[in-house]
């Protein structure tokens, strides 16, 4: 995880159903099929306002937002 960020989203792990990892603030929060997930993880974490767009919060690996398979 980067030291400033909120969340990691790691690269996408192939399989019949692709999925990304999530980090939150350095612990393992679940897959993620999809952008929508990632928001869900952190909001059951009590992150609202995480902005997918934002690097000062989202640390991306492996591709951006728009890479799930």
């Amino acid at each position: 995880m980067s030291a400033n960020t909120l969340v990691t989203v790691h690269a996408v792990v192939r399989g019949p159903r692709p999925f990304r990892r999530v980090e939150i603030q350095g612990y393992d929060a679940g897959p993620a099929f999809r952008p929508e997930d990632v928001l869900r993880l952190c909001r059951d974490r009590g992150h609202q306002d995480v902005n997918l767009d934002d690097p000062t919060q989202v640390t991306w690996v492996g591709g951006d937002a728009r890479t799930w398979s």
